[in-house]
């Protein structure tokens, strides 16, 4: 996803594309990209600032697609790399949340809010579907935002804005796993740790392999 959205005439649709020529410049010239320490340029969205500039970008663009393709689930991910925000704000959720997953998640919930409220609005632009939206815990958002109860044995989320909606399925990609033993050896303990925690706050799960 980009910041920049332009207006394509000919499909009469809205086609977005992100374009810096200026590292120097960076973010600032695109308040929606991810903030960078060290100038590069930004691959991934800013979950932190200027959310209610950008989220209303992503849903218009995700209701285009439903109701030119008919389908019950619709997807947003992250660009396919382990970079992520440095702004202050990302940083601090991320201690707070043990990883990139809360902000993600709360962003996730956002979009779900807003495709439920359209979906079930009095024009039924989907018919009777029920609308799915997709997010996914994939290298930089792998680390499910969850506390660890050693007493229970349970995992539970940070707070409540991190328990995706009940129409959130979030697909899990444990790319670094070891698919030649069970989730359950020790080499998998990462991986497993992290099935349970996004268990613990997802009704909806589906998984990478």
């Amino acid at each position: 996803w980009a910041p920049q959205v332009v207006f394509d005439k000919k499909r009469q649709e809205y086609m977005i594309y992100w374009s810096n020529n200026n590292a120097d410049e960076g973010w600032h010239t695109i308040p929606w990209y991810a903030y960078t320490k060290d100038g590069s340029s930004p691959t991934q969205l800013c979950y932190s600032r200027k959310i209610n500039e950008w989220v209303p970008v992503v849903f218009e663009k995700l209701k285009i697609a439903l109701k030119a393709g008919g389908a019950s689930i619709t997807s947003f991910q992250i660009e396919d790399n382990h970079d992520w925000c440095e702004c202050d704000l990302c940083l601090a959720a991320k201690e707070k949340y043990h990883g990139n997953g809360g902000v993600y998640a709360q962003v996730i919930n956002m979009i779900a809010d807003e495709m439920k409220a359209w979906a079930n609005s009095a024009e039924k632009p989907v018919g009777d579907k029920q609308i799915i939206v997709c997010g996914s815990a994939y290298q930089p958002t792998e680390e499910a935002p969850v506390d660890y109860d050693e007493n229970t044995g349970e995992y539970k989320a940070v707070d409540n804005s991190v328990i995706l909606r009940d129409n959130v399925a979030l697909l899990y990609a444990p790319i670094k796993a070891n698919y030649y033993v069970s989730f359950y050896e020790e080499g998998n303990a990462r991986e497993t740790r992290n099935i349970k925690g996004w268990s613990a706050i997802s009704q909806h799960m589906m998984f990478w392999t």
